[in-house]
């Protein structure tokens, strides 16, 4: 039986699927929807979207920020995330 320590630990479980399109804590709430990643800021009300393209046209978003939620966690990644979202491209 797998045993699931935290929220932190299940959310790591559902981003390693590649068909997760909505990630939810107490701060965010994010969805992937039509290549686009939006993350709502709870407290705030605050979206942002973000989309990232690799040299060759192809969306990387939702590969990207799943590796980010493995690595870091789901609130520092909409962090780094909310930063891109404000970015000049």
């Amino acid at each position: 039986m797998l045993a699931v320590r935290c929220l932190k630990d299940l959310l790591k479980i559902f981003a390693c699927n590649d068909m997760t399109n909505f990630w939810e804590t107490e701060n965010h709430e994010v969805d992937f929807y039509k290549g686009l990643l939006v993350i709502a800021e709870i407290e705030t009300q605050e979206n942002f979207v973000v989309q990232l393209n690799d040299n060759n046209g192809r969306n990387i978003t939702r590969k990207q920020f799943a590796d980010c939620v493995n690595s870091h966690g789901i609130d520092r990644a909409c962090g780094t995330f909310k930063k891109l979202a404000g970015a000049k491209q």
